[in-house]
């Protein structure tokens, strides 16, 4: 089966960059991926990951080359402040910041303004945009090129997996008198697990929910795979959360759309066409057990069911980022223990970073490769899952263990 072998070698390329930090090794098997693959959604995020690669790398012709690639396949208008003219917008900027590099100034900023008034224009059109950026000295030919791309990028010799998707520094968040959280620093590499713990009303909702511009830092600084979301307007955020996926402690399912639409909406959001919506959907509800429930409604699902169909839109676009608020609260055993053993093997399968949230410990503990305590506003500890329960610090043990008696404050 042709999707098999091109979805197999998605997955490599994605090891290869993220796990053995082999950039050009990755970039080439993300290039293999063919021009007619069935999932246009597989076949553009191979295309934006090679071309942000050959940034990595300086290969700044590379990187122009497959961005045109990625924009001359959407051969619609897109209208004015949809969720895709966004999105085509930050592969065109992307774009326009390597052309704009190589010196192209006055053409940046005249079509940089064009973006910002934000009037329909077809993907031809945007495949020219360039960016007003800090000006420098000009080059010629393919030397424009590869000097745009070498400034904008780290050292080749640089791993891509060595920088972290997300990163938090010096965060504060108070509402009203009450201070939630008090100097957050945290960062969370690519490809690894991280589980959030602490007590109720610790803030742990909180920070996760500034992690994809849901609530707004007081002070400090957000950054999600290196692009600053703190002060970011709503549009400039569209991008970044089209990389996160997001299961709620509440579930937020649309008790209006049946499953089959809840599932399909990350997917509507981002421009794939409806004939390939379905066969994901499908294939993500069969993932999580759930086979043939396309048509039913939320308020007809069991908690556990909810759970799987919040998991199944979470995970659905290949985020780069997920995250998952208490995924087992109210769950019996045996359903818990199911529930992590399909976000692991999702994970697994998708390759991308995890935050976890969850009272359960033992069970979050089956699943995470770290823990991180948050306590009384600040990350109070942070180390490796399997060995938390004998943890130096004596609030962490008795958090852990569950004793009534130790300094943990209420």
């Amino acid at each position: 089966d042709s999707r098999v072998a091109d979805n197999l070698l998605w997955a490599m390329a994605d090891l290869a960059a993220r796990e053995l930090g082999e950039p050009a090794a990755a970039r080439a098997l993300y290039d293999r991926i063919p021009e007619d693959h069935p999932d246009s959604g597989l076949r553009d995020d191979a295309r934006w990951k090679a071309a942000a690669i050959s940034r990595q790398l300086g290969d700044g012709a590379g990187a122009a080359t497959r961005l045109r690639a990625l924009l001359a396949t959407r051969e619609v208008a897109f209208g004015a402040g949809s969720y895709f003219s966004v999105w085509l917008d930050n592969a065109q900027l992307e774009l326009g910041l390597v052309l704009h590099r190589a010196g192209r100034h006055a053409r940046g900023r005249r079509r940089h303004r064009r973006c910002v008034r934000g009037a329909a224009r077809p993907a031809e059109d945007l495949a020219r945009f360039e960016v007003h950026a800090r000006a420098r000295p000009r080059a010629r030919g393919a030397d424009r090129l590869r000097a745009g791309g070498a400034a904008m990028s780290a050292p080749a010799a640089t791993p891509i997996a060595a920088a972290p998707v997300v990163r938090l520094a010096d965060v504060h968040k108070r509402f009203g008198r009450r201070v939630v959280l008090d100097g957050v620093t945290l960062e969370v590499a690519a490809g690894s697990r991280l589980g959030l713990i602490g007590p109720a009303a610790s803030g742990k909702t909180v920070l996760t929910k500034l992690c994809c511009g849901l609530e707004r830092a007081d002070t400090g600084a957000v950054a999600i795979e290196g692009t600053d979301i703190t002060r970011a307007s709503e549009t400039a955020l569209l991008p970044v959360r089209a990389r996160i996926g997001m299961l709620f402690q509440n579930y937020a399912l649309f008790d209006f759309m049946t499953v089959g639409e809840n599932v399909a909406f990350p997917l509507a959001r981002l421009g794939v066409a409806p004939e390939e919506i379905a066969p994901r959907v499908a294939d993500r509800l069969r993932a999580v057990g759930l086979a043939g429930s396309e048509d039913k409604l939320p308020s007809e699902l069991s908690g556990g069911m909810k759970k799987r169909v919040g998991i199944a839109r979470a995970t659905i676009a290949r985020p780069d980022l997920v995250i998952y608020d208490e995924p087992t609260a109210g769950l019996d055993p045996v359903t818990t223990s199911k529930i992590y053993d399909l976000l692991a093997a999702d994970q697994q399968a998708i390759g991308g970073t995890v935050i976890a949230i969850s009272s359960d410990v033992a069970g979050l503990c089956q699943f995470v490769d770290e823990i991180a305590f948050l306590y009384r506003g600040k990350i109070h500890y942070r180390g490796p899952a399997r060995t938390i329960a004998d943890a130096p610090d004596p609030i962490v043990r008795q958090f852990v263990r569950g004793d009534t008696e130790g300094p943990l404050e209420p």
